[in-house]
């Protein structure tokens, strides 16, 4: 039996490098396998080859670098567990395909190894291929010692099949040909069978496909996950996918990387390029669902420039997912500024957890009963492959009921852009008040005069735009815009206090911007 299928869990073994990398595979449950050899990466391939003649680790010597890649990037893609193996310099023959997955993403783990070669011991030149992550936005792992890059495999995969995207495996000459003493893991067993499942709409990366959405009426936006260590250069690509592609909306995923120290300054410079690049696209943030637990997240800098609020709401092993939603919409409600909430619900399988179709129900439910006006669920292809149930309680859920009748906080609006003082009047009972940070009024004869106010001498002409609304009973919160001749409103934000009807309380914040100038 080859060493490295050993199975005894705390046995110590004196390994190279190279030998200790492909046990951490193994160890992985690694089930395909495909190089372009090359040292200093040869010697992984050679225990690869010849573990697969005693188990049932699939290996393929391929044509180059790039077949190495497409081969084991299709292994991923049907849910098997796959490695690439090449020098750092077959990793530019890959990079066509290599930029191209990035996009397309992966169902199973799959680890893609670069042995980098400093000082050029092997090789014509020695490059350093951790630029490589930052050109595709893809995660690196690089492992210190022999030890380490055994038990960094496991991970790496685990990452792997956690973002749904492939993770590059930097070594250098040092790692892969010293040796040390590694202690042996438990042997995970592969899955060896796959499952493709034709997904053009996904697997497609051409311009077409969007076409063919639109033609169907579906608006296509585009996702990226967002790491802010090349602000600049993640923006300029957003922007020339967005335009390329001619999406219809763009969401930008930040989370772990962006609570890291320095990087509300990134986040800045971020907003301020997508933004100008994309001037009258819909932008929407997508993180974490309870701010309170992420303060380190610089959430002005990205909200101040989105038009909506996409919070993951994912209730991972909990079954309260409408009382998480609430939270939710609560937490953010009491930070500025506030931004329409389109929440994202879960409808995928992790970990062994999946939510159950009832959860998944309660979740839109509560999200129509918050007045949010649309919901969204992440993700469908997983969803529509694994989880069925879920699929046709989504698919099936009426979001659109019975008309009901304008809301106070729309009827408000309305009033707004007919400049009706009388039907604004109407709104409150005869002892109101309005509240704003610089002064408090009461009655009808102090409210007309302030509504005379606005609408003749701080907004004139004035175009009102209700951006959404939450609450019920006698409460709500509006949030809403607005434009004119001598400036803008881009964070109107009022809570109304009902009673029988009418507004009895009123708190308004808004800022008025002045309108720029050539």
């Amino acid at each position: 039996m080859h060493k490295l299928l050993t199975d005894k869990p705390g046995e110590k073994m004196l390994l190279l490098g190279n030998e200790a990398i492909a046990r951490g595979a193994i160890e992985a449950g690694v089930a395909f396998t495909s190089t372009y050899p090359g040292t200093p990466s040869s010697e992984i391939s050679t225990n690869f080859f010849q573990v697969a003649r005693e188990s049932d680790l699939y290996f393929e010597y391929c044509t180059n670098e790039k077949i190495a890649m497409e081969v084991a990037a299709a292994a991923a893609s049907s849910g098997v567990r796959s490695m690439c193996v090449m020098k750092h310099v077959g990793v530019n023959v890959a990079a066509d395909a290599l930029m191209t997955l990035a996009y397309v993403g992966v169902k199973g783990g799959m680890v893609i190894l670069s042995a980098d070669d400093p000082f050029m011991f092997s090789s014509q030149n020695e490059q350093d291929n951790r630029y490589y992550a930052k050109l595709s936005g893809l995660p690196m792992l690089e492992p210190s010692s022999v030890e380490e890059a055994k038990e960094l495999l496991p991970y790496a995969f685990d990452l792997s099949e956690k973002l749904q995207e492939p993770v590059l495996f930097r070594t250098t000459t040092r790692i892969n040909h010293s040796s040390g003493v590694v202690t042996l893991g438990k042997i995970k067993k592969p899955d060896i069978k796959g499952n493709f499942t034709k997904d053009p709409l996904n697997l497609v990366v051409v311009p077409a496909v969007a076409r063919k959405l639109r033609q169907l009426g579906i608006q296509v936006w585009g996702w990226h996950y967002v790491r802010g260590n090349n602000p600049l250069g993640e923006a300029n690509k957003a922007i020339e996918r967005v335009v390329n592609l001619q999406l219809d909306g763009y969401v930008i995923d930040a989370e772990g990387p962006y609570k890291e120290r320095g990087k509300a300054a990134a986040a800045k410079k971020f907003m301020d390029r997508v933004r100008k690049g994309l001037p009258n696209t819909p932008i929407a943030l997508s993180s974490y669902r309870f701010p309170s637990y992420h303060p380190q997240l610089p959430w002005r800098e990205f909200l101040e420039q989105c038009d909506y609020n996409m919070p993951q709401v994912y209730w991972m092993f909990s079954e309260n997912s409408g009382e998480q939603l609430a939270r939710c919409v609560r937490e953010f409600q009491s930070i500025t500024p506030y931004r329409p909430i389109i929440p994202t619900g879960a409808a995928f399988k992790e970990r062994g957890w999946k939510p159950d179709p009832s959860e998944v129900e309660e979740f839109l439910e509560t999200a129509k009963n918050l007045n949010l006006t649309a919901a969204n669920l992440y993700s469908w292809d997983s969803c529509r492959a694994n989880l069925p149930e879920v699929w046709q309680t989504s698919a099936e859920y009426e979001w659109f009921p019975q008309p009901k009748p304008d809301d106070i906080t729309e009827q408000y609006i309305a009033a707004l852009n007919k400049r009706d003082l009388n039907g604004i009047i109407e709104l409150y009972n005869s002892n109101a008040v309005h509240i704003t940070a610089a002064r408090s009024i009461q009655g009808y004869d102090e409210m007309r005069i302030w509504y005379e106010t606005l609408l003749s001498s701080l907004l004139p002409k004035a175009k009102f735009l209700h951006t959404g609304f939450s609450g019920g009973g006698n409460s709500r919160h509006l949030t809403w815009t607005a434009t004119s001749e001598l400036g803008a409103v881009h964070n109107g934000n009022d809570t109304f206090g009902l009673y029988k009807g009418k507004i009895t309380y009123h708190y308004s914040f808004f800022t008025l911007s002045p309108l720029e100038t050539a």
